[in-house]
């Protein structure tokens, strides 16, 4: 077993998932398995596990850009219901660390990795409220992975 996937299972695991290709993202809740995902690629709350680049600095992925895509459709979307610097108590932030605001394109590229690991690998960001599809997260992963423009 690649580290990759091992790790993808302490991660499902650490997240209340049982691991398996037909948990949904809310428990209970069958999700179909899709053939397209490659046998060693780990579904976790329904997404696939994506440990790997999914593109390459410089890739063209369709014209994506903070201004465009990331920042409207992503980010205010799924991040600032908790991740946002005018919500200044632990409650209004759901518990959100006050050093992780996403209301700006600075305090994206600041979290990159982190923002990374949990919306693409272990898929357990945003935890609640609207949920990005994985193919939202597929293409935040190419956003991040391709550089970021």
């Amino acid at each position: 077993m690649r580290s990759a996937s091992w790790l993808a299972v302490l991660a499902c695991w650490a997240s209340g998932c049982d691991g398996s290709a037909s948990a949904g993202p809310d428990a209970g809740d069958p999700a179909p398995v899709d053939a397209s995902v490659p046998d060693d690629v780990w579904l976790v709350r329904g997404c696939p596990s994506l440990f790997d680049p999914v593109a390459a600095p410089g890739d063209d992925i369709g014209g994506d850009t903070y201004a465009t895509w990331a920042g409207p459709m992503f980010f205010e979307r799924h991040c600032t219901h908790c991740h946002a610097s005018f919500r200044t108590t632990f409650i209004d932030r759901m518990g959100a660390p006050e050093a992780h605001n996403f209301d700006s394109e600075a305090g994206v590229r600041r979290s990159l990795p982190t923002i990374r690991f949990v919306v693409g690998v272990n898929n357990v960001m945003p935890p609640i409220l609207v949920r990005p599809t994985c193919e939202e997260r597929l293409r935040l992963l190419r956003w991040i992975d391709a550089g970021a423009p």
